[in-house]
């Protein structure tokens, strides 16, 4: 029963050495890790966040329920203005100023939430009937927050606050049905509840009975009425179906896909301030995905994102802020967001901020730290963290070097085909580090790591072919795969593919291609691509 609660309440998404000579060769391999690390870190703007594909994402009960007073009331006055006077016009009964401080003490800044105060004032303002708040009461019991959980008293409220007309009383009941919380558990049940709030113009009902015809959830699976109710509840101008719509036009596996339809389904609930919504459309912004490329509006949109608590808009928002790209540079506002993120549980942020303070050229060096972020990205999962904390235990970073758990840490970040890790399993087996020398097994993962782009395992590959180890000789093989690296920039690379073009090694001897191969190399400062440019203009 619980997994299919789960599946309504988403959108599916339709990512032989010495001691001593060993830990020197792999701390220079980290070095050269965290280079190209800093380098994609810094350069690159996320637009794919954890537990988010290009379709359709994880939506939650907590995230429609947030929309709850923006659905029922217009009024839009901040508790900031002034607290005392809500508190005052809230004792002496008012019942518009107890309704703002429920909402702040529940849907304000995590900081803020105080769901015992929201309970105290849920009571007193459903002592009187038709507050249009009572679903909320039984909510809180439904969830245990502020108050002992109870399915039975959370019923009770719910079944008061639909004979007092609250729709959300009906949502919030189906789901009951839906969980088995409290009632007999009844697929039927819970989509006619839904239905019925749906068709007395209730976004949240729309919602949710648009996913039943997602997922046949006590209906017929219908795309068409997934389109119909999600546009409805939309076209209310929920913001949380707005990203729904938005979602469905994006993927394409929904709707027929149409970015131009998207981005407007993003804006509008970007406007609103919803969150994912300011992240979708700032990417798209970024990336010119359906529209034209606007680094300002991308840089607002993920600003947006940012200030409503998304992490990934967070950590977007600190990479701009750290590189200077279309905002000044300011160090102390980067680290700060990154901060942000980091805590909000985003794997990129915290990843970044083991860089930053692994390296000390930003911020104070700090190896704690360092490790401490860098483990947290690496428990989620982090290919590139899994990777990070597999070198830190081979050369003793903040923790007693131990091989094995080393190799652990490695070999899961090559089960998630990070490149870098199965260039290095390469080396391993190529040169008998920590596991038994197999030349086959260390061409498979330089291989591996070659279909993956990875420049370093595609020299490798070719220098295999060349030699013949671990595979049989093949120079054209070897040019091929030198060719591919050396065009990423490899100085080495680019040097062989010149001597190769200069000798007709594997290829046909081109003696101005092998100069302009070794110019490139010799630009890096590689001393034999040097030599090569004299020999050729002898």
């Amino acid at each position: 029963m619980k997994f299919l609660s789960v599946i309504l309440l988403t959108l599916s998404s339709i990512i032989g050495m010495t001691a001593h000579a060993q830990i020197k060769s792999q701390s220079d391999t980290l070095k050269i890790v965290l280079s190209d690390t800093i380098q994609v870190q810094s350069d690159t703007i996320s637009t794919e966040p954890e537990g988010k594909k290009s379709g359709n994402r994880m939506q939650d009960t907590d995230a429609m329920m947030k929309y709850y007073f923006k659905e029922l009331y217009t009024d839009t006055t901040s508790m900031n203005i002034d607290a005392e006077w809500f508190l005052e016009q809230a004792e002496a009964g008012d019942a518009d100023a107890q309704r703002k401080l429920i909402e702040h003490y529940m849907y304000s800044k995590r900081e803020n939430r105080d769901y015992e105060k929201a309970h105290k004032w849920l009571m007193r303002i459903t002592e009187h009937p038709n507050s249009g708040c009572r679903s909320l009461l039984g909510y809180l019991y439904n969830k245990g927050k502020g108050v002992k959980k109870s399915y039975r008293e959370a019923i009770k409220q719910y079944k008061l606050a639909i004979d007092e007309g609250e729709t959300y009383g009906q949502c919030l009941l189906g789901l009951c049905y839906l969980n088995g919380e409290g009632v007999n558990w009844s697929l039927y049940k819970a989509a006619r509840q839904f239905k019925q709030a749906a068709e007395k113009n209730s976004a949240m009902g729309q919602i949710l009975y648009a996913q039943c015809h997602l997922y046949g959830i006590g209906v017929a699976v219908d795309s068409a009425k997934v389109i119909e109710w999600a546009t409805r509840a939309a076209n209310n101008g929920h913001p949380y179906a707005q990203r729904m719509v938005g979602d469905m036009y994006f993927s394409g596996q929904i709707a027929r896909q149409d970015l131009k339809e998207a981005h407007k389904w993003y804006t509008k609930g970007a406007d609103n301030r919803e969150e994912e919504c300011a992240y979708s459309v700032a990417c798209m912004y970024y990336q010119a995905n359906g529209v034209d490329h606007d680094l300002n509006n991308a840089i607002k949109y993920f600003r947006i994102s940012a200030e409503e608590g998304y992490p990934q808009g967070q950590y977007n928002l600190a990479n701009f802020y750290l590189s200077g790209e279309g905002v000044e540079q300011n160090v102390n506002e980067a680290i700060d967001w990154y901060n942000k993120s980091a805590r909000g549980g985003c794997s990129d942020a915290q990843f970044e901020l083991s860089t930053l303070y692994m390296l000390g050229d930003v911020v104070d060096q700090d190896s704690t730290k360092a490790y401490d972020y860098c483990a947290a990205a690496a428990f989620k999962g982090y290919p590139a963290a899994l990777f990070r904390m597999g070198q830190f235990y081979l050369v003793g970073y903040k923790v007693t070097p131990h091989a094995k758990t080393a190799l652990d840490y490695i070999r899961n970040a090559s089960l998630m085909d990070y490149a870098p890790a199965q260039y290095t399993l390469g080396q391993f087996y190529k040169d008998g580090t920590i596991v038994d020398k197999n030349l086959k097994k260390s061409f498979g993962y330089f291989m591996k790591g070659a279909e993956l782009g990875h420049p370093e395992s595609q020299y490798q590959i070719a220098l295999n072919y060349t030699r013949g180890i671990g595979t049989d000789k093949d120079l054209n093989k070897a040019v091929t795969w030198c060719r591919l690296a050396a065009e990423q920039g490899l100085p080495d690379a680019q040097y062989t593919l010149g001597l190769c073009l200069e000798n007709g090694w594997g290829t046909a001897k081109n003696l101005a291609e092998a100069k302009e191969w070794f110019t490139l190399a010799a630009s890096a400062g590689h001393v034999q691509a040097e030599h090569g440019l004299v020999r050729l203009s002898n």
